[in-house]
């Protein structure tokens, strides 16, 4: 070793037991744990828009009278996540395919559940509260 590297290592800012070199290690490692948490987490993403996608969830006979309606509980949902659909229908049943909503290479939805026949329910029409003038549907 020649002398400059002898002083160096002597420098007790940089020595092996220096609690700033500790420091400035756990910083480095947790720098790079988080880039690459983001680099995972873009590389979920990427996957998820390269899956194909399909034109199927645009609308081609829409209920024009009111034969079926609905809203959700929620405007997005994390994967795994639950939602509440609140459907009317004067029907026995209806079909429910349910889609993500994404560009999927220009056809804007890839197709996530279903198609499900579920039991077609006819909602009680909400009474307006007197006093409010508001009407509660859930």
């Amino acid at each position: 070793m020649d002398q400059t590297t002898r002083w160096i290592t002597k420098v007790p800012l940089l020595n092996s037991t220096s609690p700033l070199r500790r420091t400035l290690v756990l910083l480095l490692f947790g720098c790079a744990c988080f880039a690459f948490s983001d680099a995972v987490q873009a590389n979920v993403i990427e996957d998820e828009n390269l899956q194909p996608g399909t034109t199927a969830w645009e609308l081609t006979n829409p209920a024009d009278n009111r034969q079926i309606e609905g809203y959700a509980s929620l405007t997005s949902v994390p994967v795994g996540g639950d939602i509440d659909l609140f459907v009317n229908t004067q029907d026995a049943t209806y079909s429910l395919t349910v889609y993500r909503m994404g560009w999927y290479g220009g056809k804007g939805g890839r197709k996530v559940l279903g198609p499900q026949t579920l039991a077609g329910v006819q909602q009680v029409i909400p009474t307006v509260d007197p006093t409010k003038e508001l009407i509660e549907c859930n």
